[in-house]
């Protein structure tokens, strides 16, 4: 908690008051506290204007509210109209009351009923600041990253498409809970060492991540990601280290691609195959991780 506040404990007439206020004026409180009974009396009244629940996120939201420690509170911002209906927020509410415990959050009512978050373009609010707002550290990179999985997750070819501003949060969590700044670091390490070269931080991260995660040979990462920084040992010109080391230098890849190059380079390395060739071609779908 905060030294510079103490959380507000919303009730159900606090909130209607707020509400009112909220008609003529814009009104912000940045630790409010809501009772799984409270968030039931906003979803069941004030919620007329957002998408249909994703059960997928509200179960991986409330499995994080219901751990110590996953979800970061009152960083994300529950907002309410000036004509007191629900902006954006409810998967978020519908998690807490899974979770079945109070819930802190961020919340401002007045607000422009016509940028809710259900229907507001990814555009008009950026992957940086979706992530800055969630509580997420290093935004910046971090927002790319999940760009980049959630588009492998889609099995979108080769060149990034919008991302909604839930799923990237939601990504986001994951993310910075497994660990993903160990990721992000190896990348400017890699990027580094690799002189003039058209690394993409957010692309590599994202692979690495990938291997780290999916991959049955997870065990030989580090040695994959020393060899393919400093280039040590790497005697055979085919060598797919190697032969990526210089398509990350010279190649003007595509994110995808370039996550897509890593992988096949990481997959020719466990299986033992030379790599003379590490780039996708035309059509081809996103390798899958060995």
């Amino acid at each position: 908690m905060s030294a510079l506040h103490k959380p507000v404990g919303a009730t159900i007439e606090w909130l209607q008051k707020q509400i009112e206020r909220g008609k003529t004026d814009r009104i912000h409180f940045p630790d409010v506290s809501f009772s799984p009974k409270v968030m039931r009396f906003v979803l069941d009244h004030l919620n007329a204007r957002n998408r249909k629940p994703r059960p997928g996120f509200i179960d991986r939201y409330a499995l994080m509210m219901a751990t110590p420690g996953r979800w970061l509170e009152p960083e994300s911002e529950i907002k309410f109209g000036w004509d007191g209906k629900l902006n954006n927020g409810q998967t978020r509410l519908y998690a807490g009351i899974k979770a079945g415990r109070p819930v802190r959050f961020a919340v401002t009512f007045g607000c422009d009923p016509q940028a809710h978050g259900g229907n507001m373009p990814t555009a008009n609010w950026s992957a940086k600041e979706t992530l800055e707002r969630a509580g997420i550290a290093n935004p910046k990179v971090v927002s790319g990253v999940a760009k980049v999985l959630v588009n492998i997750e889609k099995g979108v070819p080769w060149s990034l498409k919008i991302v909604e501003n839930d799923v990237l949060e939601a990504k986001g969590h994951e993310l910075e809970t497994a660990g993903i700044e160990a990721d992000i670091s190896a990348a400017r390490s890699i990027n580094g060492q690799l002189k003039k070269s058209r690394v993409s931080i957010r692309a590599l991260a994202a692979a690495i991540h990938l291997i780290r995660t999916t991959s049955a040979h997870a065990g030989q990462l580090d040695d994959f990601i020393d060899k393919l920084t400093y280039g040590t040992n790497l005697t055979k010109k085919t060598d797919p280290i190697l032969v990526l080391r210089e398509g990350l230098r010279d190649q003007q890849w595509t994110d995808l691609k370039q996550a897509g190059a890593v992988v096949l380079a990481w997959n020719a390395v466990v299986q033992g195959k030379a790599g003379s060739v590490v780039k996708l071609t035309p059509g081809s779908e996103f390798p899958e991780v060995l």
